[in-house]
């Protein structure tokens, strides 16, 4: 299994403050073996490229995400590090990878009840800068309805970054000037990033990640 660095302790035992964990599903948790629910408040999801599960993630539990571009890999979440679960332990849990990334998912909704957004600019021209380095910032474009008290205010929709893992950003597409510039941003920094995720721009509508297509 493949293990990253984190520049700051993930969601399991982060600097942040996280509700208790408690299982969605008691009678399904019950019915997990003892080495899952030992684990089962750490699992979260983390977003990568696919190029990374056909290649050095090979083995790695992972579920489509936006056509062929993205997937969301599942890891197990540790002190300054986190370690990708792969398909094998997946199998000796039992448990699908669907009801493992709605576990995760839960554990990212918990330990983000408190992460704050900045603001750059003044609107229509504000860019929304989500930037914990906990290791998760990307994943966070899964939970956007977590979110709404932030981006529910944006006019028009919202346009979405997710160039490395400690980076999710957003504007108003009512803006194209600030959407092309913000395209180049993203693609400038996916270049450069340690950890990178996507040069693309996205979209959430009708509960799906779409791409956006930007006019440069």
């Amino acid at each position: 299994m493949n293990r990253h660095g984190s520049a700051a302790r993930g969601c399991g035992g982060g600097p942040r403050r996280a509700r208790p964990w408690l299982p969605g599903n008691l009678m399904a948790y019950l019915r997990w073996p003892v080495a899952l629910r030992h684990v089962a408040c750490r699992i979260l999801p983390q977003v990568v490229p696919a190029s990374f599960c056909e290649a050095g993630g090979a083995g790695v539990v992972s579920l489509p995400l936006v056509a062929d571009d993205l997937r969301v890999a599942l890891v197990l979440d540790e002190p300054h590090r986190y370690t990708y679960i792969s398909q094998a332990t997946a199998r000796h849990w039992g448990v699908a990878p669907e009801a493992l990334l709605d576990l995760a998912l839960a554990n990212l909704r918990r330990c983000s009840c408190d992460v704050e957004w900045k603001r750059i600019g003044r609107p229509p021209r504000t860019t929304y800068l989500c930037e914990t380095f906990d290791g998760y910032d990307a994943s966070r474009i899964l939970i956007l309805d977590a979110f709404r008290p932030v981006l529910g205010g944006v006019p028009g929709e919202v346009v979405l970054g997710i160039p490395h893992r400690d980076c999710l950003v957003a504007v108003s597409d009512q803006d194209p000037d600030l959407v092309a510039e913000l395209q180049r941003t993203v693609a400038a920094d996916f270049a450069q990033a340690r950890y990178p995720v996507s040069p693309r721009l996205f979209r959430f509508r009708d509960g799906r990640l779409l791409l956006a297509e930007v006019d440069q």
